[in-house]
């Protein structure tokens, strides 16, 4: 073989030419993307048999399946853009988790709304997110030429342990961007025409995926493959195309970018308008043990300063493939860093142990620990190209990766001493994978020396793959026996569900049929005031609101019942605080709480719980006595009896639709049924949110709506343009023009994101169609 011929054969992709090593590339790949969808389907059934609600818990629960669903069953292709019946919580374009600039997340939603089991609505999202990473980072191995059996290990052992997958569960825009990035990283790495795709398909998603942290690791991977490319280069090896997989990336950018605008677009009245005061310091908020971070195991608690319920997470936040860490011992890394995918590894790895050590905040981008879900897959990836490249299974080195095995197991228990058993069943598991990668990697000069000689390398890589999924089963019996003794401590029913440092709610149904039995309301759009209901004040209510029909975020959707606040990641700033309500929508009880509820609305005769109110409301048991008194006191509200444990109170103010107040001289009426009542339609790309029929005075008038006043909101009256403004940057505004006579007036959300939407698309699929024409152009020259 000539030299020319090895660099081709070293920088092939997986489309491997034709004849016998052409074949033989085509089984190694086939037998590791099989022996990973064997071992990941094995791990989620297993997983699935152990703990049937894993996805099925706090943000998940609250905020995604939900939210997805509700978004899944709105009329039409596209769901829309903004509810004003969600409050502060109502605009999905914000909210860039949401996805509704992007066509990826509409068909997630619509799966999603045809569920009626809602635990199996959390699987699909999360055992898909799963398998999409876990796909990625063994294609992306393949690549790299590393063998079947340690491609199908890493692959396995990565996606399915550490933060990805014990917090991504429930938070999950943290698993679907984070499970894009190895794919990034095979577009790179193919030579030929295809990789291009992948590469724009990757960015597009990263750009989109609603996890924007992801976006910085990202740039990280892309500066490892360039200096890798470039020493490449230097050495007269062969590379991958670089400026065409760039400017596929950049199509990949554009194509996504609108749901990134939307936030910018959005920043003035959110509640992430402007970063915390402390956004160069770290105060200590959920930033990991660098320690932790390095030598994390299976069962290891991490200590995590300022973690939510204490300082130790049982969750293993910083474990990944179990023979990740003890594979780097051996590994001969003078020779290995000339290896593909090494210092790109190495890059990226680096980048991510040192961001999960940044400051608490640094512009909107905050809590550092959420990188441990790329450095996890990083380090999994760096071992296994490392031992491609280079490795030395002495028995000298082999003894260093026990050593490693012993300081993890040392570790775990100093963290945590009463789990010293499942710590121990880890280290065994790690010992054992050890063993196992040796004998793969002895593989070829095992034949001699006997049949049992010959026999053991030939299993050592289903054994491998088997201990990898086992050591990734093993925080389950963990996190469950911690989770039993807080139980037994806190003198609770036991729940038999792993700890997570999250709400478990295990009170809370699983499919909607439940939902809608216990919910106050089904299938309308009404204003519900939760004081103390979901905070754990007492026995009564540590089911966060299920025995009470009001669930917290957007939990209530499941029922169709819109109660005037949602989930809030990206809330509208003025409202949230004029409200007091935090983000799953509970309304504080503090005197100055109360006194700015029942203050004036400026302008109007309203008090701002008023204005900020439907037609009918339902007000919590727990309500502050002038709260209280105020719906009782004979003025604008009748009592209607009782919703569950809530008081019903109704008005007839005259006004239709959304509309809380108009100036004197203005009549004004629904213009159509669907802008009719309180379960008016949501705002749709195009569409009008409300339309109504107006008469003025001749000088003019004013509506205010209970809508969020967010940028992007335009208003027609029979066509033409009026001005939208704000009362105290809270609730939205309508001037009228005098002399109106039975007028229309349509009110839009129309924010440039949304009609950056198609365009975005076009110059992305433009960008990419050049980058591939000019990649197939120069590869036809050269091979001419």
């Amino acid at each position: 073989m000539t030299a020319t011929q090895a660099h081709r054969s070293e920088t092939a992709p997986i489309a491997a030419p034709r004849g016998p090593a052409g074949r033989r590339r085509a089984r190694d790949a086939a037998l590791a993307v099989g022996g990973y969808l064997v071992a990941q389907v094995a791990f989620l059934a297993a997983l699935r048999a152990l703990v049937p609600r894993f996805f099925w818990l706090d943000d998940q629960q609250a905020q995604y399946v939900p939210g997805f669903g509700h978004l899944g069953r709105s009329p039409g292709v596209r769901p829309p853009l903004l509810d004003p019946e969600l409050g502060s919580g109502g605009n999905f374009v914000a909210d860039p988790q949401y996805g509704v600039l992007d066509p990826t997340h509409w068909l997630i939603s619509a799966a999603v709304a045809r569920l009626d089991t809602l635990r199996d609505a959390g699987w699909l999202l999360g055992a898909g997110a799963t398998l999409v990473l876990g796909l990625g980072l063994v294609l992306l191995l393949v690549a790299l030429r590393v063998r079947p059996a340690l491609a199908a290990a890493a692959a396995v052992g990565a996606a399915s342990t550490g933060l990805f997958l014990w917090v991504g569960g429930s938070w999950w825009p943290l698993m679907w961007g984070t499970a894009w990035l190895p794919w990034l990283w095979l577009g790179l790495v193919l030579r030929r025409w295809p990789g291009a795709v992948v590469t724009a398909l990757a960015a597009w998603q990263l750009t989109a995926s609603g996890y924007p942290y992801v976006l910085v690791p990202a740039g990280a991977l892309v500066a490892g493959h360039l200096l890798e490319q470039r020493r490449r280069r230097r050495e007269g090896r062969s590379t991958a195309p670089v400026l065409s997989r760039l400017a596929a990336g950049a199509a990949g950018l554009v194509a996504g970018a609108p749901g990134l605008l939307a936030s910018q677009e959005m920043a003035e009245a959110s509640t992430r308008s402007e970063p915390p005061e402390t956004v160069l310091a770290n105060v200590g908020s959920l930033i990991p043990n660098l320690l932790d971070a390095v030598l994390g195991g299976s069962t290891l608690t991490p200590s995590v300063s300022g973690a939510a319920g204490g300082y130790l997470w049982t969750p293993p936040l910083a474990a990944t493939a179990v023979l990740a860490l003890p594979a780097l011992a051996l590994v001969d890394w003078r020779r290995a860093l000339r290896g593909r995918g090494v210092l790109t590894g190495m890059v990226l790895l680096g980048a991510a142990l040192v961001l999960t050590q940044m400051p608490t905040d640094v512009g909107q981008l905050r809590y550092p620990f959420r990188y441990l879900a790329v450095s996890g897959p990083a380090l999994a990836v760096l071992a296994a190209v490392a031992l491609t490249a280079a490795a030395r299974p002495t028995r000298r080195r082999v003894l260093a990766a026990l050593g490693l095995v012993g300081a993890q197991l040392g570790l775990a228990l100093v963290r945590s001493p009463a789990l010293w058993a499942w710590h121990l069943l880890a280290a065994v598991l790690a010992a054992a994978a050890v063993a196992a990668l040796a004998l793969l990697l002895r593989r070829r000069t095992a034949a001699a020396g006997g049949a049992l000689r010959a026999w053991l390398p030939r299993v050592a890589g289903p054994v491998l793959v088997a201990l990898a999924v086992a050591a990734d089963l093993a925080p389950v019996g963990s996190t469950t026996l911690a989770q039993a003794r807080a139980d037994e401590q806190a003198e609770l029913p036991a729940t038999g569900l792993p700890f997570r440092n999250m709400a478990l709610r295990p009170a809370w149904g699983d499919d909607v049929a439940a939902f809608r039995d216990r919910s106050v309301a089904t299938d309308t759009a009404l204003t519900v005031y939760v004081f103390g209901g979901f905070d754990d004040v007492g026995r009564e209510v540590q089911d966060q609101g299920w025995d009470w029909g009001v669930l917290p975020g957007n939990a209530n959707l499941v029922a169709g019942l819109r109660p005037g606040f949602g989930y809030v990641a990206v809330g509208h700033d003025a409202w949230t605080e004029r409200l007091c309500q935090d983000l799953f929508g509970q309304v504080q009880s503090t005197e100055e709480c109360t006194d700015g509820l029942l203050e004036r609305v400026p302008g109007t005769d309203l008090r701002w719980i008023d204005a900020l109110s439907s037609d009918q409301v339902l007000l919590s048991p727990y309500a502050p006595d002038a709260v209280e008194e105020h719906f009782r006191d004979g003025g604008a509200w009748t009592e209607a009896g009782l919703a569950g444990v809530y008081g019903r109170f109704v008005r007839d103010d005259g006004l239709p639709g959304r509309v809380t107040w108009a100036s004197d001289g203005v009549s004004v009426e629904a213009a159509g049924d669907d802008a009719a009542g309180d379960t008016a339609a949501a705002f749709r790309s195009g569409e009008p949110g409300e339309s109504l029929r107006v008469s003025t005075p001749a000088d003019g008038g004013r509506l205010v709506l209970r809508i969020p006043a967010w940028p992007g909101f335009r208003a027609e009256v029979d066509g033409t343009a009026v001005e939208v403004g704000s009362v105290e940057d809270t609730l939205l505004t309508i001037e009228l023009p005098g002399d109106l006579d039975d007028a229309r007036v349509d009110l839009y959300f129309d924010p440039l994101a949304d009609r950056l939407l198609v365009p975005a698309a076009g110059a992305g699929v433009l960008l990419l169609a050049l980058a591939v024409a000019v990649e197939v152009v120069v590869r036809r020259r050269r091979t001419a």
